[in-house]
């Protein structure tokens, strides 16, 4: 209700919203549906469920039954110098590799296409894919091009890519140069031939799995920012009679559904979801870099002068501000709250360099926990880190004055000393 009222979405059918409505604009199917409900069954008490199942539900149906066609999201024009002017051939392409019976389509190839920004690069690493100069890939359902060189705007910023193609490399055509392998397989649609639609990029609407399950936050505070990007792109022609809630798979991006706002001329695609789970590679790289962020606290209490620590706080610094997923920052922070002074100074890195997560985003057991393991640890860089903390936090401060005093007087460290008699 909140949602829609302060217009956090637009209305009860917003794709991002979890409604009936709201998913079959999405995309979903009612098959999808019926087969997380059979997947997640049925509990006796309150169960989170991953919004990745439900995702999985809908792949796995669209698989089956979209069409594939090429469309292009952020383009960059593709001149192959060496194909005839003004000729036009057109390819067959397969509608559904998963349905034999979905059978082809026609999709006109020219001397101009479009391709993605991103599957060019024009100074290439060795585990680029795609297309650089010197670089031959497969051009979708055509032929195998090559790259030679680039016009530039006066910014610096590449206008167009100059190519050639191989004349006896037609994908299917059983020639020898057809059948050579190369590094990569690009789509693309001819810009002479491409229809111009608006595509809607829809995304989680939380950037957390569970944002009412924090009482010390605001769900509000977990709502996505890039859960909605429009953006102008080109389809190819056989698209041009797509009828509203008609589904398909553009090659190489993700699965898209004709959206009710769609008018003659005026095509609009909501993006239903992406060919692979793109939130849970970044929840396993943000995991994996707060466990190698924890390794290297080790190297910590290894060296010797201060700029090595230095170095090794700005290396795990870097890692932590780069996690975004509130609950895991919550939850690797409160198993670190250890005897354990490697852990302690990690957790205490975690406040004082996070920027998602703060002492108050915890309850005060939790919290006061932390500061009393550390103010009490064997190492004084434990120490430091916490007393530092401590400043920022006016209620836990208070609370822990009475401990705070009290380790004045036993206190042997000097540095640790002088900080707890400036608070």
């Amino acid at each position: 209700m909140q949602l829609v009222k302060e217009n956090h979405v637009k209305g009860w059918d917003d794709p991002r919203m979890s409604t009936i409505s709201g998913l079959r604009r999405r995309g979903y199917t009612p098959a999808s549906l019926r087969n997380f409900a059979n997947t997640t069954g049925i509990a006796k008490r309150d169960n989170l469920i991953d919004v990745s199942v439900l995702e999985f539900c809908i792949r796995e149906d669209l698989n089956k039954t979209a069409p594939r066609v090429m469309a292009v999201l952020d383009p960059v024009k593709l001149v192959i110098t060496n194909y005839p002017e003004g000729h036009v051939e057109w390819l067959d392409a397969e509608n559904n590799q998963e349905d034999e019976s979905a059978g082809f389509r026609k999709v006109p190839f020219s001397r101009e296409l479009y391709i993605e920004k991103e599957d060019f690069l024009e100074d290439a690493p060795a585990k680029f894919f795609r297309l650089s100069i010197g670089k031959e890939v497969r051009l979708k359902n055509g032929y195998i091009i090559k790259g030679e060189s680039v016009i530039k705007d006066a910014s610096g910023t590449i206008t167009e890519i100059h190519a050639t193609y191989d004349t006896e490399s037609l994908s299917g055509s059983g020639t020898e140069a057809s059948q050579r392998k190369v590094s990569g397989t690009l789509h693309w649609v001819s810009i002479a031939h491409a229809v111009q639609a608006e595509v809607r990029l829809y995304d989680r609407l939380f950037v957390d799995e569970a944002p009412d399950s924090h009482k010390e936050k605001d769900f509000l505070e977990f709502v996505n920012p890039d859960s909605l990007k429009i953006v102008t792109g080109y389809v190819e022609p056989s698209l041009k009679n797509a009828q509203i809630e008609d589904k398909f798979q553009f090659q190489r991006l993700g699965y898209f559904t004709v959206d009710k706002d769609s008018v003659a001329e005026s095509l609009v695609f909501n993006k239903t979801v992406g060919l692979k789970d793109a939130w849970e590679e970044k929840g396993k790289k943000e995991e994996n870099s707060l466990n190698n962020s924890l390794k290297e606290i080790n190297k910590f209490f290894k060296v010797d002068s201060d700029s090595e620590r230095n170095e090794v706080e700005n290396v795990i610094k870097e890692s932590i501000q780069a996690v975004t997923n509130f609950s895991l920052l919550q939850n690797v922070l409160k198993k670190n709250i250890a005897n354990n002074k490697s852990s302690l100074l990690f957790a205490n890195y975690m406040l004082k360099h996070s920027t998602q997560i703060a002492s108050k985003d915890f309850d005060e057991e939790t919290i006061q926990k932390l500061y009393t393991m550390s103010l009490r640890s064997e190492s004084p860089f434990v120490r430091i880190e916490a007393i530092q903390n401590l400043r920022k936090d006016e209620v836990s401060l208070k609370a822990l004055s009475s401990f705070l005093e009290n380790l004045k007087s036993t206190e042997k460290d000097e540095k640790v000393k002088e900080l707890l008699f400036s608070i």
